[in-house]
């Protein structure tokens, strides 16, 4: 990346991520596009990542580590679900250390009272600077629209990427009588293929990354 040491402005010919009026923003910070970046940038590269603990603040789940012990495609394939038809509290997955994401990707299924298996309503939030972020809406409230069952379902923040430590999954049954399945959870970690090092900034309920490197940060 090119720096102008009078003005100390760095210019978008290194990063074909970063469009001209990006380039206008203040020194230090500046957001990523992530649709460019996950579109034929060599900084989309990345691997799925498992958490590797959970947390269950409401006590409203069962068999929480089976959330991420990658036992879905094993049969009987292994799941965390809900302990109650009829309320939620979140299911929380933290990972070992940071990672650098901007999607997830879920294998989950709702299943009612009489054990039949449904498309389930999710509710997802990344947790960034002491601060959660809401990642995805998909509760009936909200006119929440399900993902299909027991199949990888892969969703885009529509964030820029996020520095996280942990995520958390909530049901969006509303008033339906329903237990979440969660088979298995793990969020793209493209950490270790940004050109520089990454740190999280919160601005309310939006987390944006500032980039350090290259003189972009005094």
């Amino acid at each position: 990346m090119a720096i102008d040491s009078q003005n100390k402005r760095r210019t978008a010919s290194a990063l074909p991520f970063l469009s001209t009026a990006q380039e206008n923003q203040p020194e230090g910070f500046f957001s990523v596009d992530a649709r460019a970046a996950a579109t034929g940038s060599t900084y989309a590269m990345g691997s799925w990542t498992s958490p590797t603990s959970f947390g269950d603040p409401q006590t409203e789940w069962t068999d929480e580590a089976n959330a991420y012990d990658e036992g879905y495609a094993v049969a009987p394939a292994t799941f965390a679900i809900e302990s109650n038809f009829d309320t939620w509290g979140w299911i929380e997955l933290n990972f070992s250390s940071a990672i650098l994401t901007e999607k997830f990707r879920i294998y989950a299924s709702f299943v009612d009272e009489e054990a039949a298996e449904l498309d389930p309503l999710i509710i997802v939030g990344f947790y960034c600077n002491d601060n959660w972020v809401s990642i995805y809406l998909g509760e009936s409230a909200y006119g929440g629209i399900p993902i299909e069952k027991s199949v990888w379902h892969e969703i885009v923040s529509n964030t820029h990427p996020l520095k996280i430590t942990k995520a958390r999954i909530g049901s969006g049954k509303g008033l339906l009588s329903r237990k979440l399945k969660v088979f298995e959870f793990q969020c793209f970690d493209i950490s270790g293929f940004y050109p520089y090092s990454t740190r999280a900034k919160v601005y309310g309920n939006l987390c944006q990354s500032a980039l350090i490197g290259g003189g972009l940060v005094k």
